[in-house]
């Protein structure tokens, strides 16, 4: 007879495969959209991470693995992003309100996106509940 804590670490396995494997989707899917980083043009995806527009946390389950609700994002600036520090206008420019980003984006030598296009409809829907998150 298995104990508790074996099967109970069977479960937690098979939980994490599971999010492994739906991060590599989401990845795959945010791709799809998105070559590059927007903000440093960065198009080596080993060096990018595949970030949610809207958290994880905050998403149903269908929102959680869609291309849309993401960007792929160099690491230093996807800091600034998830965190409502950074976002980016409906024609892909980049905003931020608090001084502490700007003199982050400004040692770091970025003064504005470096892919301005727009998003799609669905990416749009997502960047306004994040723009509304800003930091101020």
């Amino acid at each position: 007879m298995r104990s508790s804590s074996s099967l109970k670490s069977r479960s937690t396995e098979r939980g994490l495969t599971k999010a492994r494997l739906g991060q590599g989707l989401f990845r795959h899917r945010v791709a799809e959209r998105e070559p590059a980083c927007r903000f440093t043009g960065l198009a080596r995806q080993q060096f990018l991470v595949a970030s949610h527009i809207k958290p994880w946390r905050s998403c149903d389950n269908s929102e959680r693995l869609i291309g849309a609700n993401g960007l792929l994002l160099s690491p230093h600036v996807d800091k600034l992003f998830d965190r409502h520090w950074i976002s980016f206008d409906s024609g892909g420019q980049l905003i931020w309100q608090h001084e502490a980003a700007g003199e982050a984006l400004r040692c770091w030598g970025i003064e504005g996106a470096n892919l301005i296009r727009p998003f799609s409809r669905k990416q749009e829907e997502f960047l306004s509940a994040h723009r509304d998150a800003l930091r101020h």
